[in-house]
């Protein structure tokens, strides 16, 4: 077996475990200096498209053969194939009522606020952002309208524009205590794997100002892990 990254014997436990950090930033532009929604959406999205697989088979407190998520797995006899199962935020729940997923987000997010500046004067300074959308600006491309009518567009004073830069930090935690899990005994020897990726994001879907995008690609393999089951417990018990 010393060819194999991760060989086991069935009856041992083999514990769920990882962390997993990811961080999202955005910036938008409003007329206030309040957190945003989008923001907000879009994290809770990338958090739901979280998936932990695995088609290990496991053992419930009542001795039967299960998948992860505790769903009973049919044998042939006392043999036991593997079963996927995934689980999610929305579903982080294992065989025995057993949490699996925590999401951590305590302290993960900080906010940038700036004011972008302008003058309603013609001799006053204006942010090039601004003077992308007025007449008579170079940055628009209507550098004409201003040198040959001397036209040129101003924004009324009293408004304000401001830049918000927001930044979350989220941690997934698998299995957060440890907690042992037992393989069953009878899992047939073969190829396993633990395996955790995200879906894709439907950002159409999304009530806010991603839903003119299209689909966010999710991430196939972010973690993979090749198990290879060859004898069981009972091999040690009998002296094998």
């Amino acid at each position: 077996m010393r060819n194999k990254d991760y060989p086991i014997k069935s009856g041992y436990n083999f514990n769920p475990g990882g962390i997993y950090s990811f961080h999202v930033e955005t910036t938008t532009y409003k007329t206030t200096k309040a957190s945003t929604e989008d923001h907000q959406k879009l994290v809770e999205q990338l958090i739901d498209s979280f998936r932990y697989e695995t088609n290990l088979v496991y053992i419930t407190s009542g001795k039967s053969a299960v998948d992860l998520s505790g769903q009973r797995v049919n044998g042939a006899g006392h043999s036991y194939g593997g079963q996927v199962a995934t689980l999610s935020a929305d579903n982080p729940y294992g065989f025995d009522g057993t949490k699996i997923i925590t999401i951590d987000t305590d302290k993960g997010y900080s906010k940038k606020v700036e004011e972008i500046k302008y003058s309603p004067m013609v001799n006053g300074t204006t942010d090039s952002l601004f003077k992308e959308i007025l007449e008579g600006y170079t940055e628009s491309g209507t550098q004409d309208s201003f040198s040959d009518y001397k036209y040129r567009e101003y924004i009324e004073g009293g408004q304000h524009l401001y830049k918000i830069t927001e930044t979350s930090t989220v941690t997934i935690r698998i299995n957060k205590n440890n907690q042992d899990f037992y393989t069953h005994a009878n899992m047939e020897d073969g190829e396993y794997y633990v395996k955790v990726y995200f879906e894709d994001i439907n950002l159409s879907a999304l009530p806010s100002a991603y839903n003119v995008l299209d689909v966010l690609s999710g991430v196939e393999t972010l973690d993979l892990i090749n198990i290879q089951v060859e004898g069981s417990m009972y091999d040690d018990v009998n002296g094998n």
